[in-house]
């Protein structure tokens, strides 16, 4: 794979790994919480527009990277991944790091990936 400011992606990958597991084992998020294989781009939508958290800092990730057919859109990312991250829920700082990393901001992203 490509490089990202001169890391490796599957770094990212890892990481990115390794974060998911210990947000889930870890959190104590309900079951309603969670996304699972029948969760749709727009089940995330609605419950992050009803205040949940979880699926408004899941959205900013969804939004940075184009999943499930979605439209990349940074700007619409940060603005959910700042709720999400106001709220104290990791997956808001997490994807903000991802952002500053992209933007070239080292120091940012350390910095979130620490909050995170």
């Amino acid at each position: 794979m490509g490089k990202i400011l001169g890391y490796d992606f599957m770094f990212f990958q890892k990481l990115f790994s390794l974060f998911l597991f210990f947000v889930f084992t870890f959190s104590g998020f309900t079951k309603t919480d969670r996304w699972n294989e029948q969760t749709t781009y727009q089940d995330i939508i609605e419950q992050a527009q009803k205040g949940s958290p979880y699926f408004q800092g899941l959205l900013g990730i969804y939004l940075r990277s184009g999943e499930a057919g979605s439209s990349v859109n940074v700007e619409l990312s940060k603005k959910w991944s700042h709720v999400a991250a106001n709220q104290d829920h990791p997956f808001g700082a997490y994807n903000l790091a991802n952002l500053a990393m992209l933007e070239g901001d080292l120091v940012s992203a350390t910095t979130l990936y620490q909050d995170a």
